[in-house]
């Protein structure tokens, strides 16, 4: 009962407190790459301690020589069933919205790689130039037996100068890289499963806005101005130079990317390589509790001779 009470109140802990950190702290914009790592690892903690909860109720049950001695549940084994059903149902739901996630983003995916080859035009520069007035910029990762893209309407072409659409271009080809797809889809696919639980929806907007943040940063120092600027030609549709006051027009079109701008005129940030070396192992050690906190007893029984570590 010790082993499972203690992963309930990780998981209270971490759930609760955990994103005031995270979201507060003035190291994730300066690396945002390291911050991405630490959501992932604080929603992968929670998830682990929750479903750890239901085994260390029932390992009492279980013929496990000194389960009922390190593990013994003075309420008896209805604790033990309600937390399997209830792991059960919340398995189940991912499992259903994974699928379902899955299915969705493959046939969207396909449907753009098949628009792409009809009416894509492969670009010497590395891009496929899709002819539409809008201007849009945005990359495509790879689909079934189909390479990844990143597509450049004419109207975003036309729009940005030769120096300002490379640095666009490298900041789609760091999101592929990185394949920060996956990390957008993971949170995704928490939020919607567990959509009451603020932690998975708090991680899924900070994730979505701290890998662009990411993808900025493959711009060269002296470059980061001109990224800015191609950012705001993209959200207001204007060239920087007709625009009476860029920050003004762009303020219409979302905080995030106000952010951005904000960000990118700015010095470039420091490294910060100890602050995020310390923040990676702090993201590994919460990651890693569940599972101490789950063979705690066992372990304790094992340096006790009261049990074999491996029968705990």
């Amino acid at each position: 009962m010790i082993a499972a009470s203690a992963l309930v109140a990780h998981v209270l802990l971490a759930g609760h407190l955990g994103p005031r950190l995270l979201q507060d702290a003035a190291w994730t914009s300066r690396s945002p790459q390291a911050a991405v790592r630490c959501w992932l690892a604080l929603c992968l903690s929670v998830l682990l301690a929750a479903a750890l909860v239901p085994l260390t109720l029932a390992a009492p049950y279980l013929p496990l020589p000194g389960g009922g001695v390190h593990y013994g549940d003075p309420l008896g084994p209805w604790p033990a069933l309600v937390a399997q059903v209830a792991l059960a149902a919340a398995l189940s739901a991912l499992l259903v919205t994974g699928v379902r996630q899955v299915a969705r983003t493959r046939r969207a995916r396909s449907r753009q790689h098949d628009d792409l080859t009809l009416l894509g035009r492969p670009h010497p520069d590395g891009y496929v130039e899709l002819a539409d007035a809008r201007a849009a910029l945005w990359c495509l990762p790879r689909g079934w037996r189909r390479p990844a893209a990143v597509v450049v309407t004419t109207g975003a072409r036309e729009l940005l100068e030769p120096r300002e659409l490379g640095v666009a271009l490298r900041h789609e080809h760091r999101h592929l890289q990185a394949r920060h797809h996956r990390a957008v889809a993971l949170t995704g696919l928490l939020s919607g499963t567990f959509g009451r639980v603020g932690l998975f929806a708090r991680a899924h907007r900070e994730v979505v806005e701290l890998v662009e943040l990411a993808a900025d940063d493959a711009a060269a120092p002296h470059e980061r101005a001109v990224l800015g600027r191609a950012l705001v030609a993209l959200s207001t549709g204007t060239t920087t130079d007709t625009l009476p006051a860029a920050s003004g027009g762009l303020a219409a079109s979302g905080t995030a990317t106000l952010r951005r701008v904000r960000r990118l005129r700015a010095a470039a940030p420091a490294p910060g390589h100890l602050g995020r070396a310390l923040a990676l192992a702090a993201a590994g050690v919460v990651l890693a509790a569940p599972p101490l906190l789950a063979v705690a007893p066992g372990v304790e029984a094992a340096l006790h001779h009261c049990a074999p570590l491996v029968r705990a």
